[in-house]
């Protein structure tokens, strides 16, 4: 969809958070007829402080983009669904039915990174134990199906590709 101001996201890397999301963004922008938008993750359709800076504001994440033939954006926020809920509406109301490829990861070891991953930036100070059976969070976003249910409501089955870290480390060319 082109619109004045820029084209929107024609694809979304979803996710999941600390699924080799960055290495597939990374990879994605070297190739010739696509364009990603920078910042990588701008989480527009999950976080209301970055939807308050309005639909120009996105558009302006993706200059020079016209002429790709893909164009994207890769926020993991937009399957970690309920703690950000509504994100499916939202984009599908914004772009239509876009293509997604989802990112998933044994989903201990995903636990286990993103919990190392808060433990770094210093948003998470409990032990591993407890904090995996307090927040939500770490276990919803490795519930994989739950996360695609929320998109197979308003998207097309063949328009999500679902890729593991594995296939991505282990066959980067075949994808």
């Amino acid at each position: 969809m082109t619109l004045a101001g820029g084209r929107l996201p024609t694809f979304f890397l979803i996710g999941a958070q600390k699924s080799g999301t960055s290495t597939l963004h990374r990879l994605l922008q070297q190739h010739p007829e696509a364009f990603l938008c920078d910042p990588k993750e701008p989480h527009y359709f999950s976080d209301p402080t970055q939807a308050a800076r309005g639909m120009d504001w996105y558009r302006s994440l993706f200059p020079g983009a016209d002429q790709a033939g893909a164009v994207g954006e890769a926020s993991t926020t937009y399957s970690m669904y309920p703690h950000y809920a509504g994100v499916v509406d939202r984009v599908v109301d914004a772009v239509g039915a876009p293509k997604l490829i989802y990112l998933v990861r044994e989903p201990l070891a995903r636990m286990r990174s993103a919990y190392l991953h808060a433990l770094t930036w210093g948003s998470e100070t409990r032990p591993i134990g407890q904090a995996l059976r307090e927040d939500p969070r770490y276990l919803q976003t490795s519930c994989y199906a739950l996360q695609l249910e929320q998109w197979l409501r308003r998207v097309p089955r063949e328009h999500i590709l679902l890729l593991s870290l594995d296939q991505l480390r282990d066959a980067p060319d075949d994808l």
